[in-house]
Protein backbone atom coordinates (compact mmCIF):
# COMPACT_ATOMS: atom_id res chain seq x y z
CA UNK A 1 0.00 0.00 0.00
CA UNK A 2 1.38 3.23 -1.08
CA UNK A 3 1.68 5.72 1.77
CA UNK A 4 0.08 9.17 0.56
CA UNK A 5 -0.04 12.26 3.28
CA UNK A 6 -2.53 14.41 2.89
CA UNK A 7 -3.24 17.91 5.13
CA UNK A 8 -6.11 19.88 6.40
CA UNK A 9 -5.99 22.75 8.54
CA UNK A 10 -8.95 24.76 9.79
CA UNK A 11 -8.16 28.23 11.91
CA UNK A 12 -6.30 26.87 14.38
CA UNK A 13 -6.24 23.24 13.99
CA UNK A 14 -5.36 20.75 11.41
CA UNK A 15 -4.84 17.07 11.11
CA UNK A 16 -2.12 15.39 8.30
CA UNK A 17 -3.96 12.38 7.27
CA UNK A 18 -3.81 9.09 5.22
CA UNK A 19 -7.01 7.56 3.52
CA UNK A 20 -7.77 4.07 2.97
CA UNK A 21 -9.94 2.58 0.17
CA UNK A 22 -13.01 4.10 0.15
CA UNK A 23 -11.50 7.71 0.94
CA UNK A 24 -11.88 6.80 5.04
CA UNK A 25 -8.87 8.30 7.12
CA UNK A 26 -6.87 4.93 8.10
CA UNK A 27 -4.33 7.28 9.54
CA UNK A 28 -4.01 10.52 11.17
CA UNK A 29 -1.76 12.80 13.04
CA UNK A 30 -3.76 15.84 15.02
CA UNK A 31 -2.32 19.20 16.03
CA UNK A 32 -3.26 22.91 17.26
CA UNK A 33 -1.38 25.93 15.89
CA UNK A 34 -0.35 28.97 19.10
CA UNK A 35 -0.11 32.51 17.69
CA UNK A 36 3.58 32.42 19.05
CA UNK A 37 4.84 30.02 16.24
CA UNK A 38 4.24 26.73 17.33
CA UNK A 39 2.67 23.61 16.17
CA UNK A 40 1.73 20.89 19.11
CA UNK A 41 1.32 17.42 18.22
CA UNK A 42 -1.94 15.85 20.26
CA UNK A 43 -2.33 12.59 18.82
CA UNK A 44 -0.69 10.17 15.64
CA UNK A 45 -2.95 7.34 15.41
CA UNK A 46 -2.82 4.97 12.68
CA UNK A 47 -5.17 1.79 11.89
CA UNK A 48 -3.98 -2.06 11.94
CA UNK A 49 -3.13 -2.50 8.83
CA UNK A 50 -0.63 0.43 8.64
CA UNK A 51 0.83 -0.66 11.96
CA UNK A 52 4.61 -1.46 11.56
CA UNK A 53 4.57 -0.19 8.44
CA UNK A 54 5.75 3.26 9.34
CA UNK A 55 2.71 5.09 8.63
CA UNK A 56 3.27 6.86 11.58
CA UNK A 57 6.69 8.34 11.41
CA UNK A 58 5.32 9.73 7.87
CA UNK A 59 3.11 11.56 9.56
CA UNK A 60 5.46 13.34 12.11
CA UNK A 61 7.95 13.50 9.07
CA UNK A 62 4.67 15.26 7.28
CA UNK A 63 4.28 17.97 10.25
CA UNK A 64 7.83 18.43 10.65
CA UNK A 65 8.29 19.46 7.15
CA UNK A 66 5.18 21.78 7.64
CA UNK A 67 6.60 23.13 10.32
CA UNK A 68 10.12 23.66 8.38
CA UNK A 69 8.23 25.53 5.56
CA UNK A 70 6.35 27.81 7.75
CA UNK A 71 9.27 28.60 10.05
CA UNK A 72 7.44 26.72 13.41
CA UNK A 73 8.66 24.90 15.92
CA UNK A 74 7.06 21.81 16.85
CA UNK A 75 5.91 20.74 20.45
CA UNK A 76 5.13 17.16 20.44
CA UNK A 77 2.59 16.31 23.15
CA UNK A 78 1.50 13.08 22.09
CA UNK A 79 4.17 9.95 23.42
CA UNK A 80 4.60 8.74 20.06
CA UNK A 81 6.12 11.90 18.04
CA UNK A 82 7.83 12.97 21.37
CA UNK A 83 9.61 9.78 21.13
CA UNK A 84 10.28 9.59 17.70
CA UNK A 85 11.15 12.71 17.08
CA UNK A 86 13.71 13.12 20.69
CA UNK A 87 15.65 9.47 19.33
CA UNK A 88 16.15 11.36 16.09
CA UNK A 89 17.32 14.95 17.11
CA UNK A 90 19.47 14.94 14.06
CA UNK A 91 16.29 14.72 12.01
CA UNK A 92 14.20 17.19 13.70
CA UNK A 93 16.53 19.23 16.08
CA UNK A 94 16.22 22.68 13.59
CA UNK A 95 11.97 22.16 14.47
CA UNK A 96 11.96 20.85 18.08
CA UNK A 97 10.64 23.79 20.71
Amino acid sequence: MEIEIQHEQKSNAGEFFITGQGEERVGKLDYILFGSGRLVIQHTEVGKELQGKGAASKLVDAAAEHARNKGMKIVPLCPFAKKYMTTNRDKFGDVLA
